[in-house]
């Protein structure tokens, strides 16, 4: 089964336009058999989007989670609150969250509470340069390792790993898709060397970072890769070209 993830950041302003994205892009994905779609939307937006539509294939995510059950966190959202809402995934670790002094460490606990909540915990890695001594890699794996940490080989499964480099995001073109399999690669075999092959195949890998549905048709012949994450164009009609380009059986 193959997964796109459209993550709509801060937009659209209000929930009458959002609810207009989603059912045009809705009527163009309902009857859409081997591909599931992954609305990451603003947590106002999860709940009237959610229990307005009942597709088997169609999912929700909430574009961020907290760290802890309860208590006094102010502006935060947690993985049972969000769950009780309708999303059954979130995403953990995106760049921009980084950047804003989200640790690997605060990953792990973030993938903690998703588990167990029993939301998947959509994982961002990726560097945000490249370097000649391939530096970059170690930054990769490390943060692969810190971010399954404290969960349970038996948890493992229930998890999706995005690779999106911090440099190819809003760039005018995504990565070459050569470029993309050896990164795919490289994450697989991590996950195989700490878990086993068995597991690694259990956990989808997705690229993010300038996909759109020009370039979607790309992508889709990369071995394990098993979906994609959409930015910007995935606010737009052309998002369910997307779709269509991951509906194959595989």
């Amino acid at each position: 089964m193959k997964f796109v993830v459209a993550n709509w950041k801060l937009n659209p302003p209000t929930l009458k336009e959002a609810k207009k994205i989603f059912q045009n892009q809705k009527k163009q994905i309902a009857t859409l058999r081997f591909v599931n779609t992954i609305f990451a939307v603003p947590a106002p937006f999860i709940y009237p989007l959610a229990f307005s539509t009942r597709l088997k294939r169609v999912h929700f995510a909430a574009e961020s989670v907290s760290a802890e059950k309860d208590g006094a966190t102010v502006g935060e959202h947690s993985a049972e609150q969000i769950a009780s809402v309708g999303a059954t995934l979130a995403l953990v670790g995106h760049s921009y969250n980084r950047d804003r002094g989200e640790t690997d460490e605060l990953i792990a606990q973030k993938v903690l509470r998703c588990i167990e909540a029993k939301v998947v915990p959509v994982v961002f890695v990726g560097e945000k340069e490249r370097d000649p001594a391939g530096a970059y890699l170690r930054t990769i794996k490390k943060q692969i390792q810190t971010a399954l940490s404290l969960i349970e080989k038996k948890h493992v499964k229930n998890i999706m790993i995005v690779y999106e480099p911090v440099w190819a995001i809003g760039a005018k073109e995504a990565m070459d898709p050569e470029q993309i399999q050896v990164m795919i690669l490289f994450i697989y075999k991590i996950m195989v060397e700490i878990y086993s092959e068995k597991t690694a195949n259990q956990v989808p890998i997705l690229y993010g970072g300038s996909v759109n549905a020009k370039n979607a048709s790309s992508f889709t012949e990369i071995a394990k890769l098993r979906g994609v994450v959409v930015g910007r164009a995935s606010l737009e009609r052309s998002f369910a070209d997307i779709v269509k380009a991951f509906n194959f059986k595989s």
